[in-house]
């Protein structure tokens, strides 16, 4: 008999590669990822403080990548840290043109504040490898 030791990541990869379904790759993500959490190896933690808000829609991805979750619910994390939109009325005497008041806004964001997640130490530092080489404001626990 042959005892062969592989964490869950390797099992469930060992399986899909067997199978070569390139339909499954997402189900195969997601499923890889709510086994280690349920099964305890997700005991590592990864906090966003801040990001470039230009890099929004890429730490969109690299959440729903790492984490198997869908548009919403990465969107929903990503918006705790960014925070609410603000719109404020900007003053200037450039602002009034021959017509009369011309209205310019400022948008910003007010209230954001941390958020953590739990994943595999694999996927954590994955996740904070490429968040890091956007500028994103990073810790890992």
């Amino acid at each position: 008999m042959i005892t062969v030791d592989m964490t869950i990541r390797e099992a469930i990869n060992v399986m899909w590669l067997l199978s070569n379904d390139p339909e499954t790759k997402t189900l195969r993500d997601r499923l890889i990822k709510a086994i280690e959490i349920a099964a305890g190896d997700a005991n590592t933690t990864l906090t966003l403080h801040k990001f470039p808000d230009e890099y929004r829609v890429r730490v969109i991805q690299i959440i729903r990548a790492n984490m198997g979750w869908g548009l919403k619910e990465a969107n929903d994390w990503v918006n705790v840290v960014r925070g609410k939109s603000v719109q404020t009325l900007v003053h200037t005497p450039e602002n009034y043109g021959e017509w009369g008041v011309f209205r310019q806004y400022e948008t910003h964001f007010e209230g954001g504040k941390p958020n953590t997640l739990s994943a595999s130490s694999k996927a954590i530092n994955d996740m904070a490898i490429k968040l890091r080489e956007m500028g994103c404001e990073v810790t890992t626990g």
